[in-house]
């Protein structure tokens, strides 16, 4: 279970004023008989939610039940239960909590065969106003009577949250490729747009009061005037003029008003930080049935964010002259016995094999190469340790198949044919194309880990993004597109992050790894990049380490394989667990696992 870290620090942070210009300082405010709620990630990778009332030891609620992905809490008023939203068998739905009793959830959409996300209460505790499949809608918590209150033909809408009279909700909503906050009155279904994103997306728009709070890239706005809180997200309305968020994977209490902000004592790496003012007496969450994996013998051993870790999984990856040379080799290194394998070795089918990834059980690597018999570029799939030829999955030829990726389950791969994304089903041997049309370029795609979306590389040159597209629609919208620059590569972390590679500004056109999330929050960049070298190429470890591609001083070829570690900034080139690895030519394309 992941260890809790308090953080109390007494010291005033910011005294710089929003809105007006500087405000009286009012002092800090008497949090000690809250109650907070926040999810952050245990040892073992899975995100969970933990309650923590006053002084007392934060609990973990959700590391039985079986529920993946617990996000978004909510208090009701009187700070006594929560709502979540959550995914049961692969479908998001919403889930009412009572802290005191400790009793398993009640799931208030199981009715709705739709997806339900976001949900927050009304003032006096009898509705709920929630995202449903896109649009917004509201429950009456008596009866169970749902109202939809928006019908776009593209649905998209999020986040939405109701004003303290009930009379009107705010919520996030699409505008072309970025969004907007968007208020809906009730009465009327009269909407008007607040904010509309001019760099980057909007998120969490809230009411404090009369006013609307919300994150911006540059951190936490208050009604479209100005930045209040640099660098915050994920606000969440406290008391009168104080609203809780999130900096760092810390949690802050800030006046609107004034701008004052204060570190509240609850966990670290925390995210999406929801409170009440009052005390809760928290009790044991009741078993739900489900249990943490345990270390196997296969598991890493990670103890620290700044020493090299001891590793015991498989890395495969390639490694070439030039991309034109057309001389690229795939390699496997097992950590555990310290061996190098040069896998395309006597391979006769595929020339030129790339871009290696594993199976979810370690079993097998999907590439990319050019198949012998069609002389184009092809998606390959091969058993490791197997003496046969690897199989072409794409043997149609005349096309241009790049970048697969598996699914989490291992049921599907993904990847790019031409311009369009495509999904390849293991057990059917059959193909589907996922995006139409000619008015857009799709690559480099990674399944999310319920395997509804995946996320990609959009456009081209200066014009590129990163957007997530709906399998089950085709439909896409866009997470990150920084004006000028060439956003690319997007690898999934979990279930609600993923790393990928942007240029450093629209001058300076090194590559730079960047930290991401799938509902749009500020991307944040990696704490070991240099502007002055690439970095790319990113493929997940576990507790903040991935590897990655480099151009740093100091390596072996152009392109070498590094460790590093997305916050202390730690970094290790590959050759200091083998020499071997990292050579004169270009390493690059890493992809990893522990299972075997």
């Amino acid at each position: 279970m992941k260890r809790i870290l308090l953080c109390i620090i007494p010291v005033l942070l910011s005294v710089t004023g929003c809105g007006d210009g500087k405000k009286p300082v009012s002092g800090r405010p008497d949090t000690s008989a809250s109650t907070i709620v926040y999810q952050a990630v245990s040892e073992s990778g899975r995100p969970n939610l933990y309650a923590k009332s006053g002084a007392g030891e934060a609990v973990c609620l959700t590391s039985t039940w079986k529920l993946d992905d617990p996000c978004h809490p909510a208090f009701s008023p009187d700070g006594g239960s929560i709502v979540f939203s959550a995914r049961e068998s692969g479908v998001w739905n919403i889930y009412l909590y009572d802290l005191s009793t400790g009793e398993l959830p009640s799931c208030l959409t199981a009715d709705i065969a739709a997806d339900c996300k976001d949900a927050r209460f009304s003032a006096d505790g009898t509705m709920i106003v929630f995202s449903r499949a896109g649009q917004i809608a509201t429950m009456d918590l008596a009866t169970g009577a749902v109202d939809i209150l928006t019908f776009d033909s593209t649905p998209a809408n999020s986040e939405p949250d109701l004003s303290p009279d009930s009379k009107s909700i705010v919520f996030i909503s699409p505008s072309g490729s970025r969004n907007k906050i968007t208020k809906l009155d009730i009465a009327s279904l009269g909407s008007s747009t607040l904010v509309t994103s001019e760099s980057g997306l909007l998120s969490c728009p809230v009411y404090c009061g009369d006013r609307v709070v919300y994150a911006a890239p540059d951190g936490i706005w208050v009604s479209g005037n100005a930045v209040c809180f640099s660098g915050g997200r994920s606000p969440y309305p406290a008391f009168g003029n104080w609203i809780v968020f999130e900096r760092g994977g810390q949690a802050f209490i800030g006046n609107i008003l004034t701008s004052e902000e204060y570190p509240l004592e609850a966990g670290s790496d925390l995210s999406c930080p929801a409170y009440s003012p009052n005390s809760v007496s928290i009790a044991q969450p009741a078993d739900g049935g489900r249990t943490e994996p345990t270390p196997s013998d296969n598991a890493d051993d990670i103890t620290s964010d700044t020493a090299k870790p001891n590793l015991k999984g498989r890395l495969v990856y390639h490694n070439y002259t030039s991309y034109d040379s057309m001389d690229s080799r795939m390699y496997i290194y097992d950590f555990a016995d310290e061996s190098l394998t040069e896998i395309s070795k006597g391979w006769t089918v595929v020339s030129h094999p790339m871009n290696g990834h594993f199976s979810p059980d370690g079993k097998k690597i999907t590439f990319m190469g050019i198949g012998q018999q069609t002389g184009s570029w092809d998606i390959f799939l091969w058993e490791i340790g197997s003496a046969a030829q690897p199989v072409n999955l794409t043997p149609e030829g005349g096309y241009r198949d790049e970048d697969p990726k598996f699914s989490f389950d291992g049921s599907k791969i993904c990847f790019k044919r031409n311009e369009h994304l495509c999904e390849y089903y293991l057990s059917e041997n059959a193909l589907k194309v996922v995006t139409k049309g000619d008015d857009d370029s799709f690559g480099m795609p990674y399944y999310t880990v319920d395997g509804s979306s995946v996320v990609f590389g959009g456009g081209s040159g200066s014009g590129s993004y990163i957007g997530l597209c709906n399998l089950l629609t085709g439909s896409t919208r866009v997470l990150y597109d920084k004006p000028g620059t060439v956003e690319y590569y997007p690898i999934t972390i979990d279930g609600s992050s993923f790393y990928y590679t942007q240029n450093y500004s629209a001058s300076n056109h090194a590559d730079q790894l960047f930290k991401g999330w799938f509902d749009g929050r500020a991307s944040v960049s990696l704490a070991f990049n240099r502007s002055d070298a690439d970095y790319s190429d990113a493929a997940p470890v576990s507790a903040g380490w991935l590897f990655l591609v480099s151009t740093r001083s100091g390596g072996k070829g152009k392109y070498d394989l590094y460790l590093a570690h997305e916050t202390s900034g730690a970094i290790y080139s590959l050759n200091t667990y083998n020499t071997r690895i990292n050579t004169s030519l270009n390493e690059l394309g890493p992809s990893y696992t522990t299972a075997r």
